[in-house]
Formats: structure tokens, C-alpha cells, sequence
């Protein structure tokens, strides 16, 4: 019994780890972006009262002047100071690059944009990087756990875990294809993973 245990949380901490990796995939990709574009616009700076608010937001988990480079190079790229679902897809399908990001988009788009504008604003943005990069282990699983359990339960099912699942087999370009004979799907993931609960 207490092997099984110790399977499922290794399973359990595998999931977390390929979540982790995109959301990582996410935040370099921001970054690196960010990062090459030197675009000689007048510079956007953040009110002293907007920097404390988001700060508190984030948990203080960035300095001020980090987050000021970031909204400055952010604004900078998204001068609507938004970034939507096709630039968040197209910094996913940057680091991988076989897969198809859409289904984790989505779901991070759930998450993350509380205004249901269908983008991220930097704020939103910020506070999804700050769990990413810097949270806790404990805000990690939670933010696994609430992108898994799509309907908003507090349970996950099978169908919430085989639909993660085989997100993450889209996202780095695992399909039927390039599975052989060892029966590595989505839905044995999702059996072995359920079974392990």
C-alpha cells in the first residue's frame, strides 16, 4: 500500500512537472521577448499607486524595478497592454515546437484572465509569472489542481484529468502516431493516474 502511495505522488509530481515546464516555457518566452525588443517608442511607466498594487498582487515576489522593466518592455510589445491567445501560442510553440499549445492556452487564459477579455493584461500576466517563477510549492499544486479541474468542483475526474492529459501529449507533439505498441495514450496516463488516487 505504501508503494502505491509513493507512485502516485511521483505521478502526481510529474504532472506537476510538465505543467511546470510550460508555464516555465511561458515566462522565458515572455521574457526572452521582452527582452529582444528595443522598440524606440516613448517609454509607458506604472503609477506609484498601480506598482504597490501589483506588488501586493504578486505577493511582493518581484522588486519594483523588476517590475517596472517588465511593464516597460511589455507595453512596448503590446501596446494595447494586452497580450493575447495567439502570442501566448506562439511562445509556447517557441519552446515546443512540435506541439500544439492551444488546449494549455485555453486553459491559462481560464485561470488567468479574471476579466474575460479573451487576453492577458500585464496585471494578470504578472500574477500568473509570479506563481510560475516564483510561487510556492503549495501555490504550484494549486494552480495545477485548478487548471486540471476544469468545472470548478474542487474534484478532479477522469475526464478533467484524461482532458489534461492529453493536453500535455499535444503540447509537446505526442500524438496516436508516434505512440507504439507500449500503450503509452492519454488514456492509459489517465487510468494509471486515477487508479493511483
Amino acid at each position: 500500500m505504501q508503494e502505491n502511495s509513493i507512485d502516485g505522488c511521483s505521478e502526481k509530481r510529474g504532472i506537476l512537472r510538465r505543467l511546470s515546464s510550460g508555464f516555465e516555457g511561458l515566462a522565458n518566452g515572455v521574457n526572452t521577448m521582452l527582452r529582444n525588443r528595443n522598440l524606440s517608442i516613448s517609454k509607458p511607466k506604472l503609477k506609484h499607486q498601480e506598482l504597490e498594487q501589483l506588488r501586493c498582487e504578486t505577493k511582493f515576489s518581484f522588486t519594483e524595478k523588476e517590475l517596472k522593466r517588465w511593464y516597460k518592455k511589455f507595453m512596448m510589445e503590446n501596446p494595447s497592454g494586452k497580450i493575447g491567445s495567439e502570442e501566448i501560442t506562439k511562445l509556447f510553440k517557441k519552446r515546443f515546437k512540435d506541439g500544439d499549445p492551444d488546449d494549455l492556452v485555453r486553459d491559462i487564459l481560464r485561470i488567468f484572465d479574471t476579466d474575460n477579455s479573451g487576453s492577458l493584461e500585464f496585471r494578470e500576466l504578472m500574477v500568473a509569472l509570479s506563481i510560475t517563477m516564483r510561487g510556492t510549492a503549495d501555490e504550484k499544486l494549486k494552480l495545477a489542481f485548478n487548471m486540471v479541474d476544469r468545472d470548478g468542483s474542487g474534484v478532479i475526474d477522469r475526464n478533467e484529468m484524461l482532458q489534461l492529459i492529453q493536453a500535455l501529449h499535444k503540447l509537446v507533439g505526442v500524438t496516436v502516431s508516434h505512440i507504439s505498441e507500449c500503450e503509452d495514450t492519454p488514456e492509459s496516463h489517465t487510468n494509471d493516474i486515477m487508479r493511483k488516487l
